[in-house]
């Protein structure tokens, strides 16, 4: 059996964990209750160094200027149009967002434990960095996703969205790097879920085209699978990032998924299996 489960907000989700909290006793219970509070209200520990990937990005990456725009609020008045009894009479700067559809950016955070918390924090920084460069010419939204599967093939996947209109790093950072939400809240929400799921990956963990169908990703959505080892994300983050900025800073010539001419690739070339014991990093 294969269940997915999809939230409004890092909120709502840990609302819901809460609400079907088995109460389990384990070793990992308190950092599941940690992970909790980090999903719904943010945790500034990793934002600082996405603030820093940001900086050194921003400087070698071009992101479209933002344009000054009428608005009911802003930097300096615009008179003609205040004394024509217009109610955005003020001039503010924002993005450009004219005619540009937003970005959905779905997100794998599911992680074995070959990876590293650093390594955890990186992409998630990356991520981060890339979504708020993006957002200043396209509104963009952030939809984090986890799996679990087992080995009789059942499979569970949970989403959130997280919007970043305002930014809030903490957030951001909470759901895409700490381990205790993408690890211990994302296993035990997909057992609480979906008790047929052990520690395994789910069976489309790599599948694109499966793994969209089960998300309900559109085409024009960018899709990123879960991390692993030789993730282009940690080998070349600067490379990374100008690519994917130069396929979806225009709407109009951003790539759509066709699931028609898709290969499925299997990007460690060995199996996904994994126990939950060595997922937690145990």
């Amino acid at each position: 059996m294969n269940t997915t489960k999809h939230f409004q907000s890092p909120r709502d989700f840990a609302k819901w964990f809460r609400n079907n909290d088995k109460g389990d006793s384990g070793w990992s219970r308190a950092k599941t209750l940690t992970g909790l509070t980090s999903l719904a209200d943010g945790n500034d520990k990793n934002a600082k160094l996405a603030d820093k990937f940001l900086e050194s990005f921003e400087q070698i990456i071009e992101v479209p200027a933002m344009t000054w725009e009428h608005d009911v609020a802003g930097a300096f008045p615009d008179v003609p149009t205040f004394l024509a009894g217009q109610p955005d009479n003020m001039w503010n700067l924002l993005p450009d967002m004219s005619d540009k559809a937003p970005l959905r950016i779905w997100v794998g955070v599911t992680s074995s434990g070959g990876i590293s918390e650093e390594q955890l924090v990186k992409r998630g920084a990356v991520l981060a960095a890339f979504a708020i460069m993006m957002s200043k010419k396209r509104q963009v939204l952030i939809t984090p996703y986890v799996n679990l599967g087992s080995y009789r093939h059942d499979g569970a996947v949970i989403s959130w969205d997280i919007t970043t209109s305002p930014i809030n790093l903490s957030t951001i950072m909470a759901s895409l790097s700490e381990p205790d939400v993408v690890r211990h809240v994302g296993i035990d929400a997909c057992q609480l879920d979906n008790p047929g799921v052990t520690g395994a990956w789910h069976p489309d963990a790599y599948n694109e085209k499966k793994m969209r169908e089960h998300l309900g990703a559109n085409p024009q959505d960018l899709y990123i699978p879960s991390i692993f080892l030789y993730d282009p994300m940690l080998d070349d983050p600067e490379a990374w990032l100008k690519e994917k900025i130069e396929l979806y800073n225009d709407p109009d010539k951003s790539p759509a998924f066709n699931p028609d001419t898709y290969i499925y690739q299997d990007p460690y070339r060995t199996s996904y299996r994994s126990s939950s014991r060595s997922r937690r990093g145990r």
